[in-house]
C-alpha cells in the first residue's frame, strides 16, 4: 500500500467564502469551511482517480508491481528518495517514463527491498478542478439551503462531473 500525505491544500477558505458570498472578515466558520474543502478535495481526487494536491507517497517493495518499478499513481512530479536493498540511489541517474496513469522507473531490477518516496499531484491545480472543489465544498455547506431554496443539490446535477471529465483517469 502506498502511504500518502498532503501537507497543504491549495484551495483556500477565503476562496470558498467568495464562492458562498460570505464576508471574508467573518472567521467563526473557518474551521468548518476548511473541513469542507478537505472533504471536497478528497472526493474530487477519488472521482478523477489521481492526486490533485501535491502529495508525498511512500511505498516498499511489496507495493511495487512485479518489482519492476511501475507505479500506478499520477500525475507524477518527482522522486525524492530511492533505496534498493538498503542502498540510497541517486535519483538524478534514473530513467523515468511518464504515462497518463502511471510512471515507470526503467533502471529498477528485481531486488529484495525497494523503498521509494515520490511526489504526485498538480503544481498548479487546473481551474476546472479548483472550481469542482469549490462547488462540492459549497454543496456540503449549503445542502439544506440548496435543496429547499433551489430545489436541487449540486450532487444531483452534472456540474462536478462535467468539470472533472477531462481529468478522469481511464482504464484503472
Amino acid at each position: 500500500m502506498i502511504k500518502k500525505s498532503i501537507n497543504t491544500y491549495s484551495v483556500t477558505v477565503d476562496e470558498l467564502k467568495e464562492q458562498l458570498k460570505i464576508e471574508l472578515e467573518y472567521k467563526e466558520a473557518d474551521n468548518t469551511l476548511k473541513d469542507y474543502l478537505i472533504k471536497a478535495t478528497h472526493h474530487i481526487t477519488n472521482l478523477i482517480g489521481s492526486d490533485i494536491e501535491l502529495t508525498t507517497n511512500k511505498c516498499m517493495s511489496k507495493d511495487i508491481d512485479n518489482l519492476r518499478g511501475i507505479f500506478y499513481t499520477s500525475p507524477f512530479v518527482s522522486i525524492t528518495s530511492l533505496k534498493i536493498d538498503g542502498k540510497s540511489i541517486n535519483v538524478t541517474d534514473l530513467s523515468i517514463i511518464e504515462y497518463y496513469s502511471h510512471f515507470i522507473i526503467e533502471d529498477i531490477q528485481a531486488s529484495k527491498s525497494i523503498e521509494i518516496e515520490f511526489i504526485t499531484g498538480y503544481e498548479t491545480i487546473p481551474p476546472e478542478l479548483k472550481q469542482a472543489i469549490l462547488i462540492y465544498a459549497s454543496d456540503l455547506h449549503d445542502t439544506l439551503i440548496n435543496e429547499t431554496t433551489i430545489g436541487v443539490s449540486v450532487s444531483t446535477t452534472n456540474a462536478v462531473n462535467n468539470l472533472t471529465a477531462s481529468h478522469k483517469r481511464k482504464y484503472w
